[in-house]
């Protein structure tokens, strides 16, 4: 006998096909998953009961209990055994079967990440001939491949076909939920060049309502009127009739009051260059914002000659409700013991270790663990599997190799290879030692005690993770280079913000080639106003002090939209600094553009964001010394970096 979610059928006096199509649509519920993924199968019995069928039954129902054990080791997420599993079926096979086997295949190599493979099987697909219930895992599989490759318009279809097979409020509300994800990332240019047939009007409504939401969203009062004015033009449609989530959220939110903001910066003693640099940025993102209040009053606080509970008692009598700062991650440790008034905000520019939620508090940091986390993402995102990460042997990249080994796990289930290197004099001891007595074949496990090619607990390293500075870069590329074996590819390589700095030359361009890294918008668009004002307030700029200069700015969107940071679910910000969102606890994370050094230039690879108000994200190559552009590189200043802090 079957499980109890099929009990009324009896396994061995069922005929094949009419099994098939009961056991493989009607026995599936479908279940919520994460974005692009509504419907899929929300109980089935264990893979080792089908397989355990297989394995006892004539040729005749074989397959059939083979399908429902790979359905199973799917949602077990045992891909290995379900590649093995479905490469036994074998044939004959009826229509049924043969169209739930290609389903299967485009599911499974979905989960591989192989979008090309999972395409092709959806293609040979007669979709004509599914079950509803398969018909909701097709759309399902297809939204995975459209977000995979970025497909916007496509992906908002098949979310609006999904749509007719499924049953339940909360399924439906799901599907809204997602299409409204993927529209409000979208560039609003590739939306408003995509071409649609008149006859789709449900598109055609959906299309309309991120228009009004780009355009507005900074303005809470206009963009609450131009909801319900869309509504009033597209009464008809799905999401006028329930709204997504996150725009019925803007419907119910008070507007963030901004008459007086108190800036808690150190602008005198050590840190003063920090400081300054944040406080320049602030001014220019409020002087650029149309909308704001025009009467809004800031104050500075210097937190270096003032103790932290005399600033916030002064502000209070100030009249200020909007703190933003401190900066230094122990200012912001005593910011956390002290009592803040009732009714009084705070947009802290740096975090502690685990930040405690809290009504009045939001983080905001330029953050290396940050970074590290957006890297795994996208080293997972490049279809990377064995990643090796190498950061210095100190307190700083062991914060850094923690986060990276965290949002891996997450995406994996599985542990990354990390190695530490001491700093760049003992590191270039021990390369030229190893040269000397071993010769270039065995280099990298003799210097970092690791291998590229695959050992008894993974897999060959396909990807390097590097958070170095530009000279610890200079001399770990052409080593890792050397430890390749005859024939042997070379590892994917990326590295952190860390290693683009504004003294990097030619000769150092020319020497990455093939070499990703992340930075922020500002110092990675062509052409960036933002970096261009930089370029003139500084004369021998300092990619730190632009990148505090460039958080200074975000700063101002972020504490101007408190409210909505807080309250709104997927809120995000297209900022200087990057995609900014909040999670749970108000803790501010940051999505970085990726690039590539190419024959002595840069090309974008992953631009998440362009804060340039109607700029399209660049498609060719990138000026050499882009954005700042100078025909010399210019001199670093000899400011610390925070985020080596």
């Amino acid at each position: 006998m079957l499980p109890s979610l099929c009990s009324g059928v009896n396994a061995r006096r069922v005929i094949l096909p009419l099994f098939m199509a009961f056991a493989l649509a009607a026995c599936q519920a479908p279940q919520q998953s994460g974005s692009g993924n509504v419907p899929g199968i929300e109980q089935l019995a264990s893979s080792a009961y089908y397989l355990q069928q297989a394995a006892t039954s004539s040729a005749k129902d074989k397959a059939t209990w083979q399908l429902l054990a790979v359905q199973a080791l799917l949602k077990e997420k045992n891909l290995p055994q379900a590649e093995q599993t479905l490469t036994a079926v074998q044939e004959p096979l009826s229509d049924v079967q043969r169209h739930e086997m290609l389903l299967l295949r485009a599911e499974l190599d979905v989960a591989k990440n192989n979008m090309p493979a999972a395409s092709k099987y959806l293609a040979e697909l007669n979709v004509a001939m599914l079950t509803p219930l398969q018909k909701m895992r097709y759309y399902q599989t297809r939204i995975a491949v459209d977000d995979a490759k970025g497909n916007i318009i496509e992906s908002v279809r098949d979310h609006i076909a999904l749509s007719e097979y499924l049953t339940s409020p909360e399924q439906k509300q799901a599907n809204l939920d997602q299409t409204w994800q993927v529209l409000s990332q979208a560039p609003a240019s590739e939306l408003a060049q995509a071409v649609i047939s008149p006859q789709e009007t449900i598109l055609l409504g959906w299309l309309d309502l991120a228009r009004v939401y780009q355009e507005n969203r900074y303005n809470l009062p206009q963009l609450k009127a131009g909801i319900a004015d869309w509504k009033a033009r597209f009464p008809k449609h799905p999401a006028a009739l329930t709204l997504p989530t996150q725009l019925n959220q803007y419907l119910t939110l008070p507007a963030s009051t901004m008459d007086a903001i108190g800036l808690l910066l150190p602008v005198s003693g050590q840190n003063q260059a920090l400081g300054d640099a944040i406080r320049q940025g602030f001014m220019a993102g409020m002087l650029d914002d149309s909308s704001r209040n025009p009467n809004t009053r800031v104050q500075v606080y210097d937190t270096a000659s003032k103790p932290l509970p005399a600033i916030i008692q002064q502000a209070q009598q100030e009249g200020v409700r909007t703190l933003v700062g401190p900066l230094l991650k122990n200012r912001v440790d005593e910011l956390l013991k002290m009592q803040l008034p009732a009714d009084m905000s705070v947009l802290a520019l740096n975090q502690p270790e685990n930040p405690p939620a809290n009504n009045s508090i939001c983080y905001y940091a330029l953050s290396p663990e940050d970074e590290a986390a957006d890297a795994a993402q996208h080293i997972w995102d490049q279809g990377q599997r064995t990643p090796l990460v190498l950061v210095p042997g100190n307190p700083f990249g062991q914060r850094v190799a923690n986060a990276f080994r965290r949002q891996w796990q997450q995406l994996s289930g599985s542990e990354p290879t990390v190695q530490y290197f001491g700093d760049t004099v003992a590191l270039r001891q021990s390369i030229n030692q190893s040269l000397r007595s071993q010769g270039k074949a065995d280099i990298l496990r003799q210097v970092l005690g690791v291998s590229l090619s695959a050992d008894a607990n993974r897999g060959a390293i396909d990807a390097i993770y590097l958070v170095t500075t530009p000279d610890e870069l200079s001399l770990l590329k052409p080593f890792i280079d050397a430890s390749l074996l005859s024939g042997q590819q070379r590892p994917a390589l990326y590295t952190s913000s860390r290693s683009n700095q504004a003294g990097n030359g030619p000769d150092f361009r020319l020497e990455m080639d093939g070499v990703q890294f992340s930075d922020i918008p500002m110092l990675t668009i062509p052409n960036s106003p933002a970096a261009q004002r930089v370029s003139q307030i500084w004369s021998n700029p300092d990619y730190s002090l632009s990148r505090l200069y460039a958080m200074g700015m975000d700063a101002w969107t972020l504490a101007s939209h408190f409210n909505e940071l807080r309250q709104v679910s997927g809120y995000q910000v297209a900022g200087q600094t990057g995609l900014l969102s909040a999670s749970e606890n108000c803790t501010v994370h940051r999505q970085l553009n990726w690039l590539r050094y190419q024959n002595g230039g840069l090309l974008p690879v992953s631009m998440s964001v362009d804060p340039n108000a109607a700029a399209n994200a660049p498609t060719g190559e990138l000026p050499v010394n882009a954005p700042l552009d100078s025909t010399t590189p210019p001199a670093a200043t000899t400011v610390a970096d925070p985020l080596a802090q």
